[in-house]
């Protein structure tokens, strides 16, 4: 059986290399693009804050999220999704077990 969940979810956006553990930009967001739009409504509401690396899970294991990365200079760390079904390689020195 299947199960799908619709509704909100709870987007915390933290700074890994703050000297506190609290988040800087916590958003109440639909589930789905949940992701995308917290983090849009975060570069507008703080534009001067420079987002050098981003890690994700594997639901935003996806090719355009690659793209946005490279074009904006953020190392993208996503946990690679075995059920998207594409073998396509990120990089020619990156592998996974999973391929």
């Amino acid at each position: 059986m299947d199960y799908y969940y619709h509704g909100y979810d709870l987007y915390m956006l933290v700074a890994s290399d703050s000297e506190i553990d609290l988040p800087m930009f916590p958003l109440l967001s639909p589930t789905s693009h949940g992701f995308l739009h917290t983090f849009f409504r975060m570069k507008n509401f703080l534009p001067d804050f420079k987002v050098t690396k981003l890690l994700l899970d594997s639901a935003r294991d996806a090719m355009p999220y690659y793209q946005y990365c490279k074009c904006k200079g953020i190392t993208p760390f996503i946990d690679l999704n075995v059920k998207r079904g594409s073998k396509l390689l990120y990089k020619n020195d990156f592998t996974s077990a999973y391929m």
